[in-house]
């Protein structure tokens, strides 16, 4: 703590102080006669909400920080300047500050580019967002792409970063249903589309439509036959006639 004598000397020498006032880079130093304070910081001025930083000042004998602190070092986490006059063992008083930035803390989230639910074999893209100043993306599967594709039931997680080092992360989880079967089977030796019946069969590449008979063999049914039917709602897309094998007929779908 400061005696009334120091006091009296830090008053008095602070107005000299002034005339000797100076500016540098990210703070300023002051000096008075012969003795000189500066403070080092351990690491960068500018720095990530969350983290801090220590403010020490050169070696003396008693301080005062601007915060009130009256120790050699402090430390920060606020953006602000923060100053701290020293008296040295011969009664020499000098000051110095040094201002400090807290930079905003990042915050981004998963996107997926369509709307659930997915079914296995779909492709689903994930986004990072929300993200201004970011320049590096380090995704759960090893990917460093803003976006990534997905097609597996999981948790997917990103983290980000950005040039100063500050990150934030974020998860999705993801689920890809199981296709349900879409088989067909005929309740006869053959499936007959006759007069003005029709069938519309329309599978996906992913999810084909099978027509088959009770009995899972080679040559176990007849198979899909179109017999003096015109109906123009008749429609087959990705489609598979399976185990069809009637001697009757000349293939496994007949017209």
């Amino acid at each position: 703590m400061f005696s009334m004598n120091q006091a009296t000397m830090l008053l008095l020498r602070t107005i000299t102080f002034f005339s000797a006032l100076f500016f540098c880079t990210g703070g300023w130093f002051g000096q008075v006669g012969g003795c000189q304070v500066d403070i080092s910081i351990n690491g960068s001025t500018a720095f990530c909400a969350g983290d801090s930083r220590v403010l020490m000042a050169t070696p003396g004998e008693t301080y005062l920080w601007s915060t009130g602190e009256t120790t050699q070092g402090i430390e920060v986490t606020q953006s602000g300047l923060y100053s701290v006059t020293v008296i040295d063992s011969t009664g020499c008083v000098a000051s110095a500050g040094q201002s400090v930035a807290v930079l905003p803390a990042l915050e981004t989230a998963v996107v997926p580019n369509t709307s659930g639910p997915y079914c296995m074999g779909e492709s689903v893209s994930l986004t990072a967002v929300g993200i201004p100043l970011v320049n590096q993306f380090q995704w759960s599967t090893g990917e460093t792409s803003q976006s990534i594709s997905v097609t597996q039931t999981g948790i997917y997680t990103v983290t980000v970063t950005n040039n100063v080092g500050c990150s934030a992360s974020a998860s999705l989880p993801m689920g890809f249903l199981p296709v349900p079967n879409s088989d067909i089977v005929a309740n006869g030796s053959s499936m007959r589309i006759k007069d003005e019946s029709a069938l519309v069969a329309i599978g996906t590449e992913q999810n084909p439509i099978g027509l088959l008979g009770t009995v899972e063999a080679p040559g176990a049914w007849g198979g899909l036959y179109f017999n003096s039917t015109a109906n123009v709602l008749n429609e087959l897309d990705h489609v598979t006639v399976k185990y069809a094998g009637n001697p009757d007929f000349d293939g496994a779908i007949y017209m």
